[in-house]
């Protein structure tokens, strides 16, 4: 069973140097940057020119650290 109705793309560089460099626009941007990574929150910013409107922005980040809550275009739905 698949999920995906439509094409999906899945880009496995430093998401720092995609985001800076890409002009596309997704739903979905999942961002699973390694625990040790201290720019989660440029992550976050650098997303807002990348996603659609009303999009899901997804980070995977250590339960000990908290991010910001919102930002010019994203805002906190869940904390898992």
């Amino acid at each position: 069973v698949s999920i995906i109705e439509s094409a999906a793309e899945i880009v496995g560089v430093p998401a720092q140097r995609y985001l800076r460099s890409s002009k596309k626009k997704f739903d979905i941007i999942f961002a699973d940057p390694p625990f040790s990574f201290k720019h989660k929150e440029t992550i976050m910013d650098l997303s807002c020119g990348s996603i659609e409107e009303n999009g899901l922005f997804i980070i995977h980040y250590p339960s000990n650290e908290t991010l910001i809550e919102e930002t010019e275009h994203l805002v906190l739905r869940d904390v898992r």
